[in-house]
């Protein structure tokens, strides 16, 4: 029987690098929240890791957006992104599967991964990419026609 996460038959499940966002857009705590907002709508992505010095400190969501701005009456332009991005992240590795990611979204309640490897952000993962991807008839050949647009 084949199992959610799965390449067909006796197949391996299907890994995170084989479909996570490779050498996603960054910015910096210092970044002004709207500089980082226009990134996500010019990019069509969800959430932003936050670098400093080449370490990931943060992530920063449109939810933080909304959440800390937005409702509290803030300004985007005049708020750095430290002030509002979630500093403590969970990420995931390379080798990480489909399904582990799924779960731990769920069980964590978060739609945004980073994926790393020794301390270096290598991509990124979300739950949108995640719901079209077909895991029981995986082919890695159909990547662009499953990221088109991002």
């Amino acid at each position: 029987m084949v199992g959610q996460g799965m390449r067909g038959r006796d197949r391996a499940p299907v890994a995170v690098k084989d479909i996570m966002i490779k050498d996603p857009i960054t910015v910096t705590p210092q970044t002004p929240t709207l500089d980082a907002i226009e990134q996500m709508r010019e990019h069509r992505v969800g959430s932003l890791p936050v670098v400093e010095r080449g370490r990931l400190v943060g992530i920063i969501t449109e939810r933080d957006y909304l959440r800390f701005i937005t409702v509290k009456g803030r300004t985007a332009r005049d708020t750095p992104v430290r002030e509002i991005m979630c500093r403590q992240v969970i990420f995931l590795t390379p080798d990480a599967t489909v399904d582990e990611a799924m779960s731990i979204m769920t069980e964590k309640r978060i739609r945004h991964l980073p994926v790393m490897e020794d301390g270096v952000l290598l991509g990124h993962m979300d739950r949108q990419l995640l719901s079209g991807i077909d895991r029981d008839n995986w082919d890695s050949t159909r990547v662009g026609d499953v990221f088109v647009g991002l």
